[in-house]
């Protein structure tokens, strides 16, 4: 997927390593507090008197689904470590001060909390736009084949990673004696302001918590505002997104994050699937759908019209084509794989919004810049 730098998991094998002694976990006290997150459904928090727990959900609120992170204290670790590792949670001594990340989104929630300074290394640096300190990031080299002598030697306190099946990165972290690792599983949002929320999740293991309550609220209300205005303008324009790959049309799904942003922009996302994720589509399906849409939003890894035209002649047949009504997140892409669309975009659901207003109410935000369209 290329809109973040993925490290390939098997996440079965946390779980299970997270539930192993399930049979004989220590109870723990109820927590005296529970923060549950208003857009995010991946995670949850519980607040006790000395430490916290972050549950971390896959797919479904259940045991066998669910990772549990034990954040504690550095200076009161030793007195609750044993009772919390029979409990089955990972251990995490907080705050942390050097981090080790996979996900250009999770740098760019970083830099938007202020923390990007923090971060130590990143695989292939080159394709980020926004590091505080990306000059003196180490390259971890890429996921596939990762330095690990170098990621022992950067001492980093926690590795966040992004979880999917396949290599399995716990084996790996245990064997080389890397540091903890968490699952930060913002992509499987399906709100913009859901994934925008997993900044909270990282502040907790900075103790910054409420920074990151404090932006989050002003993004919503930003969001918020902007979706109202938008919701107020006299038309609703009909929008299709997606691509060819082969002979198949990919395009998110009709509960999707990129659906939520063009409805919330003003627009009616064209799609007949309800799906949160994407959908595959033949070109005589997207063709009966969205053959009149007036505008096209979204593409990948397109440059200009004349691209478009030249990779498959089927697009021209679609309105927006004809009619220059196309529009790709490349405002701010380097041509190198950097694309801060990926980056601030992920921390600043607001900004993609008022682009996607901009695009759909020409005029409606009055002397808007576009920041990624």
């Amino acid at each position: 997927m290329k809109y973040a730098i993925l490290i390939t998991a098997l996440l079965s094998f946390v779980i299970s390593a997270c539930n192993q002694h399930s049979d004989q976990n220590t109870e723990l006290a109820k927590p005296f507090q529970i923060i549950t997150p208003q857009f995010a459904k991946g995670y949850q928090v519980e607040v006790y008197d000395k430490f916290k727990l972050i549950k971390v959900f896959h797919s479904k609120k259940t045991t066998a689904d669910t990772i549990t992170y034990a954040l504690v204290p550095k200076d009161l670790i030793d007195s609750n470590h044993s009772t919390l590792k029979e409990s089955g949670a990972l251990v995490v001594p907080t705050p942390i001060e050097r981090l080790i990340c996979f996900s250009t989104t999770h740098v760019g929630q970083l830099n938007a909390l202020g923390l990007g300074q923090f971060l130590v290394g990143f695989p292939n640096p080159s394709y980020l736009t926004s590091a505080i300190n990306k000059g003196s990031l180490t390259d971890i080299g890429e996921v596939s084949q990762l330095r690990l002598e170098e990621m022992v030697g950067l001492e980093s306190e926690l590795i966040m990673a992004y979880a999917m099946d396949g290599l399995t990165l716990p084996r790996m972290v245990t064997e080389h004696k890397i540091s903890p690792f968490v699952y930060n599983l913002d992509y499987l949002e399906d709100h913009p302001l859901g994934q925008a929320e997993w900044m909270k999740f990282i502040a907790y293991f900075f103790d910054e918590a409420p920074r990151a309550e404090q932006l989050f609220e002003q993004v919503v209300r930003r969001y918020d505002s902007l979706k109202t205005l938008a919701n107020k303008a006299s038309v609703s324009p009909q929008v299709m997104s997606g691509n060819f790959y082969g002979n198949i049309w990919y395009a998110p799904g009709g509960h999707s994050w990129m659906a939520h942003y063009i409805n919330d922009a003003g627009g009616k996302y064209i799609t007949s699937n309800q799906s949160a994720g994407s959908q595959s589509l033949t070109f005589e399906q997207i063709w009966q759908d969205a053959q009149n849409a007036d505008v096209w939003i979204g593409l990948g890894p397109f440059y200009s019209l004349n691209q478009i035209k030249e990779t498959d002649h089927r697009y021209t047949l679609f309105a927006p084509f004809k009619n220059k009504q196309v529009y790709n997140y490349i405002l701010s892409d380097n041509g190198a794989g950097a694309n801060a669309y990926f980056e601030l975009g992920a921390a600043r659901p607001d900004l993609v919004l008022a682009d996607l207003i901009d695009i759909l109410h020409p005029g409606l935000l009055k002397g808007h810049r576009r920041n990624f369209y």
